[in-house]
C-alpha cells in the first residue's frame, strides 16, 4: 500500500503545480494513508473519498489569496487533485463513488 499512497501524493501535487508554477520550491504535500480501511466495503470507500478531498483542500488552500479570482482558482485545483488522485489509484469503486459524488458522468473505457 506505500506506493499507492506515494502515488496519492503525487498526484494531488501535479494537479496543484499549474496553480504553484511561480512558486514551486513551496508546492504544499499531503500524504493520504489508507492501508487501515478496508477498501471493499463502501465505508472504506467512503472515508478514502473523503480523505482525498481533505488532502487536496489542504493543498489548495495555499492559493487562497482572499481575492475574487483566487476562489476559482482553488475550486478547479481542489477538483484537478481528486479526480487525478482517484485517476491514479484506478479503483473501480472509488471512481464510481466520486461519479456520483460530483454528479459527473462515469467513462467506461471498453476494449
Amino acid at each position: 500500500m506505500k506506493s499507492r499512497s506515494t502515488t496519492l501524493v503525487l498526484s494531488i501535487l501535479l494537479a496543484a503545480a499549474p496553480f504553484a508554477m511561480a512558486h514551486a520550491d513551496e508546492v504544499p504535500r499531503q500524504v493520504v494513508k489508507f492501508s487501515d480501511l478496508d477498501l471493499q466495503a463502501d465505508a472504506g470507500v467512503h472515508k478514502l473519498f473523503a480523505r482525498i478531498e481533505t488532502a487536496a483542500r489542504a493543498v489548495c488552500e495555499a492559493y487562497d489569496t482572499h481575492t475574487i479570482g483566487s476562489m476559482s482558482v482553488v475550486n478547479r485545483c481542489r477538483a484537478r487533485a481528486v479526480t487525478g488522485a482517484i485517476a491514479e489509484l484506478n479503483m473501480p469503486a472509488l471512481t464510481r463513488y466520486h461519479a456520483e459524488q460530483s454528479g459527473q458522468p462515469m467513462l467506461v473505457v471498453r476494449r
